[in-house]
């Protein structure tokens, strides 16, 4: 994806996202002229949906700190607000559910994650799911840059969104 290309997506992700916020959020409209990207794009919000008993648990997050505690979140709002956020180190997501069919905006960010490889809509979505809650600073770089793309569509609000904007923005990837 080129670089007015990943500008379009993450403006439609931008005002998709504001949209919410605002309380008025409708389907998202056409990429912006000029774009000439082919990614799918989520509606109005790609946040992992709930489960149909409406308890919003139909992933988990499990993260290990630095210390070796282990914390499983539902949400990844309750994962950033964690009190040792910033001492985890890595996470993993996993369904909570025996079957867990991905919706239409968790697929098009499962698609981004995947890249050019052809697998699995749902491994592909779990790990940008994981990769949402945080990604220390000094390992961003490392990330393969198609699941990054797919962090800022999935959560283009996660405190480390500008961190991860800002590696892509570098160039300093194939």
């Amino acid at each position: 994806m080129n670089g007015r290309a990943r500008t379009g997506l993450l403006a439609g992700i931008i005002v998709s996202f504001l949209s919410v916020l605002a309380g008025c959020a409708g389907p998202a409209g056409p990429a912006p002229s000029g774009s000439d990207s082919a990614s799918p794009r989520p509606s109005a919000s790609a946040a992992p949906s709930e489960s149909a008993e409406g308890d919003g648990s139909r992933f988990l997050i499990s993260c290990m700190g630095v210390d070796g505690g282990e914390r499983t979140f539902t949400r990844l709002e309750e994962a950033w607000s964690d009190p040792g956020y910033v001492r985890i180190e890595s996470c993993t997501a996993a369904t909570a559910e025996d079957e867990v069919e991905l919706t239409p905006d968790e697929e098009a960010v499962a698609s981004v994650a995947a890249g050019d490889g052809d697998t699995d809509p749902l491994p592909a979505y779990l790990a940008v799911l994981a990769a949402c809650v945080r990604i220390p600073p000094d390992r961003i770089a490392e990330q393969p840059r198609s699941l990054l793309e797919g962090v800022l569509l999935l959560c283009p609000e996660a405190p480390h969104a500008d961190l991860v904007a800002a590696d892509l923005q570098s160039g300093g990837r194939g």
